[in-house]
């Protein structure tokens, strides 16, 4: 992970308020986070404090909800102040939020006991990148610490191209999330290793569609949401999906799988949540 150019700042700025679930949780997504929360804390007993303290890749205000809800003293990590600003609901006694990277993460060895991310294996390189997450996340875990992840997976059967744009014009695609997202998975193919580049997707957007007024007429999604692929080519990211075997497999050195759950929305299973217990002492 980089530090972001000027463009991007305030090109996500303008796309974040477009950003809906299933890319933000959704209630069943959280409602599996809560699950697995609850059981962890009636597992502490009379744990170090240390314990139940939590550490969020990133700064997902429903994810920092769930934290505030349990009383968890938290610590947020997330690269770019742009996301900060416009996402973190604010520094408290009971949480902060850090500038920094997650394949450097700013903590002390083994000060958490549980990881909570959103989307993050999306955002590294794959696998070298997950494998250094993986690296560092055990670090500042407790032993038997949890991380928690929901991951963007590529279907286990993928689409063409082709598919997803007549899925589109035929009004079988719910809203622009869940739209750009499988145009993504399906230029990305199965290789993990190579990822996608995201203005990928604005080109094929840009070519399938010309007259994108057109294309909100035919979808009646709010043409806002286009800042989204706004996003895109300010800052043209490369993206990763790998499937939750090989986030696993990638993870195995260094965290056990325990549990893969996803809900039943449109779209729900290109988005797991991952349980995974810290291996070692």
């Amino acid at each position: 992970m980089s530090t972001k150019p000027q463009p991007f700042e305030s090109a996500h700025r303008r796309a974040w308020a477009w950003q809906s679930a299933p890319l933000r949780p959704g209630p069943q997504d959280i409602g599996i986070v809560e699950d697995w929360v609850s059981m962890w804390l009636q597992r502490q007993g009379a744990a170090t404090p240390s314990a139940r303290k939590a550490l969020l890749l990133g700064v997902t205000a429903e994810l920092t909800a769930l934290c505030e809800y349990h009383q968890l003293p938290l610590t947020a990590v997330d690269l770019s102040q742009a996301m900060i600003d416009e996402a973190w609901l604010g520094d408290t006694p009971m949480r902060r939020v850090i500038v920094g990277d997650w394949l450097d993460l700013p903590l002390a060895a083994q000060s958490v006991g549980l990881v909570l991310g959103d989307g993050v294996s999306t955002l590294v390189a794959y696998p070298s990148g997950l494998e250094r997450l993986g690296q560092q996340v055990h670090s500042c875990l407790l032993p038997e610490g949890l991380l928690m992840l929901r991951c963007f997976a590529r279907p286990a059967q993928a689409e063409s191209v082709e598919q997803v744009m007549d899925a589109v014009r035929n009004g079988r695609i719910g809203n622009f999330n869940i739209f750009r997202f499988r145009l993504l998975m399906a230029l990305h193919g199965d290789t993990p290793q190579i990822g996608v580049r995201t203005s990928e997707a604005c080109d094929v957007f840009d070519r399938e569609f010309p007259d994108a007024s057109a294309f909100f007429r035919m979808t009646g999604w709010p043409p806002a949401s286009l800042s989204t692929l706004a996003a895109y080519k300010a800052n043209p990211a490369q993206y990763f999906f790998p499937s939750p075997d090989e986030i696993a497999d990638t993870l195995s050195p260094w965290f056990e799988l325990q549990e893969t759950r996803t809900g039943d929305y449109e779209f729900a299973a290109c988005c797991p949540s991952l349980r995974f217990v810290r291996r070692g002492t």
